[in-house]
């Protein structure tokens, strides 16, 4: 038990490691400012559960209800506390329960396998009490001011906020285990947690923005929700009735939530030795043969290198492309939603404003809006760090280098760029002109774009970083060139709608588009030229 409280007191100081110390210099924090951050976190979390209360509030009137339908509100409310805990504490138990980077430390201290494990599983329990508890204390509030509860009902609402939270951690011990032992089959796990995080936020905004009409169709009908929920999601009529001081459905769902959690404490004692020493990504090797490599070019090897640094990094993917998952989105959007479009493009024909000669103009504003969101070439100079002097020490040119970074940044933007405005440019019915004239300015304004990121690289490099989230996302670069990039769209847009609004040229959006074309070919044509002439300079001196 000695050994076993600095445990469970170091998986807790890990957790909140950035509290504590600074991501950055990599310096212990003032305990003021450490205060101040804890107190900040606690502001936070008071508002996450205003937030659910108003949620909560939509179903105030099942609370007044009849006492035979308040286990719906407690069922309703349940499932979104459960989902909360899982998905806040399932990345940390995939991090810390199964692939931690002190496993092979620990175990070869004199400390039992069991131990290690019991603490780690703590702090899972920690975070899923505190991630479900955000929803559920507002709940169970609501309930004891206007449902007016039972005095068994308050006590069980009290007790199943540690309950759901335990069943919320065997969920995640499973989820996370899932994630583990397919992380461990990968080489690299960056593109895996690139793919879990866009898949979270997706289904984090459908169920947000679906969340108010489902929980007013409960309202408007809560004995047909209640049938429904009885069918597909018994778990939770058993949390509902137990909420409302069924003692029962109580005991039953505490013997649910102790059973899992001891299978799964039992499995991973047998297990958790073997999943601690395995090697992330190892293969059998083999022999290669000179005949089976493949020689790459000078600048495809630069390129390649590229790539592998940027696949790496979950941080620089999240930040740096997130146009390349946008284009094609925004492009399914308007195939799905083309009638509706075509609505309410028929709905403007109807007035004053000319919407076939701006909507042209429009969609390529947004297209370019899309593609000013990749930024891969702005912050690629900094990433270097301290291996910069291997990148000087190739025996390369140093254009060669810049020009990979070039057209690394062009190759994961123009593509999925260009191809989602065609599809999206044929399904409203554009001409053939107009989508040759737009694909165009989007390959040129990228070419400008990814040219103004090494500009301000090769100017404002920083190499003394820690941690690569500062020349992700907290240098003044990435704020820059994120500006030029929504600036140009407002621009052309803005633009015309001035020239067509106060002058009498006899300018269409088309010709308009044509002269922008011509104007981003000489942009880029200026910032290319200097980036091949005065940036090898600027790289060979740093």
């Amino acid at each position: 038990m000695i050994m076993h409280n600095p445990l469970i007191k170091k998986q807790f100081v890990e957790l909140f490691k950035s509290y504590f110390v600074n991501a950055k210099t990599g310096k212990k924090r003032t305990k003021a400012k450490t205060a101040l951050l804890f107190s900040l976190f606690a502001v936070l979390l008071l508002f996450l559960c205003a937030t659910f209360l108003g949620m909560a509030w939509l179903l105030v009137d099942i609370v007044k209800g009849p006492p035979e339908i308040k286990w719906i509100y407690f069922a309703v409310m349940g499932i979104i506390a459960i989902v909360l805990g899982i998905f806040g504490s399932v990345f940390n138990t995939y991090a810390s329960l199964y692939l931690s980077k002190d496993n092979e430390l620990l175990l070869s201290l004199p400390i039992p396998p069991i131990k290690i494990l019991s603490s780690r599983i703590i702090a899972v329990y920690g975070l899923s009490l505190m991630y479900s508890g955000i929803v559920w204390v507002p709940v169970c509030a609501l309930y004891f001011i206007f449902g007016q509860p039972s005095v068994l009902a308050v006590i069980f609402c009290v007790l199943l906020l540690f309950i759901i939270a335990l069943f919320v951690t065997v969920l995640t011990v499973i989820l996370g285990f899932a994630v583990a032992a397919i992380s461990l089959r990968l080489k690299n796990n960056a593109i895996l947690t690139v793919l879990i995080t866009l898949a979270a936020l997706g289904a984090y905004y459908f169920v947000w923005f679906r969340m108010t009409d489902t929980l007013e169709g409960i309202v408007e009908n809560p004995v047909a929700a209640g049938e429904g929920l009885k069918k597909w999601g018994n778990i939770f009529f058993v949390i509902g009735k137990a909420s409302t001081g069924d003692i029962k459905y109580f005991g039953l769902f505490c013997l649910i939530s102790i059973a899992l959690f001891a299978v799964c404490v039992f499995v991973l004692s047998k297990t958790f030795l073997y999943i601690s020493t395995l090697k992330r990504g190892e293969k059998k090797q083999s022999v290669a043969f000179e005949s089976d490599k493949k020689i790459k070019s000078r600048s495809e090897s630069l390129l390649w290198r590229e790539a592998k640094r940027f696949l790496s990094s979950p941080t620089y993917i999240l930040n740096c492309a997130l146009g390349t998952v946008l284009a094609p989105i925004g492009a399914a959007a308007v195939i799905i939603k083309r009638n509706s479009i075509r609505d309410l493009i028929n709905f403007f024909r109807e007035t004053p404003f000319d919407i076939d000669d701006y909507l042209p103009l429009i969609i390529a504003g947004i297209a370019l809006m899309i593609a000013s969101t990749n930024t891969v070439s702005t912050p690629s100079i900094s990433l270097e760090g301290k291996k910069l002097w291997i990148l000087k020490s190739l025996p390369v040119d140093y254009r060669d280098i810049l020009m990979a970074k070039r057209n690394f940044h062009l190759l994961l933007t123009v593509p999925t760029t260009v191809l989602s405005f065609i599809v999206a440019g044929v399904t409203l019915g554009f001409y053939k002109e107009e989508i040759i004239v737009i694909s165009a300015l989007i390959f040129f304004v990228a070419f400008f774009e990814a040219d103004m990121g090494l500009f301000l690289g090769l100017h404002r490099s920083d190499f003394n970083w820690t941690n690569e989230t500062k020349p992700i996302k907290q240098s003044l670069n990435s704020l820059i060139i994120l500006l030029i990039g929504w600036i140009i769209p407002v621009a052309v847009v803005a633009g015309y709608y001035l020239i067509d609004r106060y002058t009498a040229l006899p300018i269409t959006s088309f010709i308009f588009l044509c002269i922008a074309l011509a104007v981003f070919i000489a942009a880029a044509a200026i910032t290319d030229r200097w980036v091949l002439k005065k940036g090898p300079r600027l790289l060979e001196n740093m």
